[in-house]
């Protein structure tokens, strides 16, 4: 406790004995005051690592929510992974289905069609998985192999439901492929339920040697030819 120096002065024309006993009542307050201040901040600073280790008991227990939640959404995650993945090969599954529908159906007319669209006269007509070095292959839809004026020739023809783009590019990449191995002229058909005008489009304008014919035509002029002869 800090004492004035005009208290001091007044102290000083005490009497001895009264003068001590009131500067040791003020040393007694002094020391009350700063115990008081020291008890207070402890409490406080108490209070403080109380507060603090409830917020850290919440934040704790705030992660291991979120770390629940996380792992919960890990798996959930998982499951739309594998579903898409199952419909996906489902999706493959049926595409393949139709695919191969169309095939069977309009392998009967391909000579037929061969004959009228190229001059082609067809040998054999079959589905046929083409092998390269390294144990590659191409599943070939339909190929017809044949002759026009004693040359070889074959005719390639893919088959699906509806045709993209992608298609397309996959079609002839594997042309591409095939004309390293099949000795001959190839003629390339494109067949499609239907074509939708960008596809057309890209196609006439990037690869003007596939012919896009529609599953009907085949159909059609095949019968026509068959008509005709009869």
């Amino acid at each position: 406790m800090e004492v004035s120096v005009q208290l001091i002065r007044q102290i000083d024309k005490l009497e001895p004995g009264l003068r001590e006993v009131l500067f040791a009542v003020l040393e007694e307050i002094g020391r009350q005051r700063k115990e008081r201040v020291t008890k207070d901040d402890f409490e406080e600073l108490k209070q403080i690592v109380r507060d603090l280790t409830q917020a850290q008991v919440r934040t704790e227990a705030r992660m291991g929510e979120l770390a629940q939640a996380q792992a919960k959404t890990e798996k959930e995650l998982q499951k739309l992974a594998k579903s898409h993945h199952q419909l996906q090969q489902q999706v493959g599954g049926l595409s393949d289905a139709v695919g191969y529908g169309i095939e069977d159906r309009l392998m009967p007319f391909i000579p037929d069609f061969a004959r009228l669209e190229f001059g082609l006269e067809v040998d054999s007509v079959e589905r046929r998985n083409v092998e390269y070095a390294g144990g590659k292959y191409d599943e070939v839809n339909i190929l017809a192999s044949g002759h026009i004026n004693g040359e070889r020739c074959f005719l390639i023809a893919e088959c699906k439901a509806k045709r993209g783009k992608r298609d397309a590019d996959r079609f002839n990449g594997m042309l591409g492929r095939l004309s390293e191995i099949l000795k001959g002229k190839l003629f390339s058909v494109f067949i499609g339920y239907t074509f939708a005008p960008e596809v057309e489009h890209y196609v006439v304008g990037k690869y003007p040697h596939i012919h896009m014919v529609k599953t009907y035509e085949v159909e059609m002029k095949a019968r026509k030819l068959r008509n005709k002869n009869h």
